[in-house]
C-alpha cells in the first residue's frame, strides 16, 4: 500500500487522531496536572495548619 492509497483510506481518521490528540494536550492534560497539584497540596495539610480562604 502506497501512501496515497492509505491517504485515501485513512485520511479522515488520521485527522481525528491529531485533533482528540491536539485537543487533550492543550486541554485535558493541563486540567489534570492542576488536580494532581492540588491534591498534592490537600494532602500536605496537617492539623493546625493556617490557611487563608478568599472570602
Amino acid at each position: 500500500m502506497d501512501v496515497r492509497t492509505f491517504l485515501q483510506q485513512y485520511g479522515f481518521l488520521v485527522w481525528i487522531v491529531i485533533l482528540v490528540g491536539s485537543f487533550w494536550l492543550l486541554f485535558i492534560r493541563p486540567q489534570q496536572q492542576r488536580a494532581r497539584r492540588h491534591q498534592d497540596l490537600v494532602k500536605s495539610l496537617k492539623s493546625g495548619d493556617d490557611v487563608v480562604t478568599i472570602g
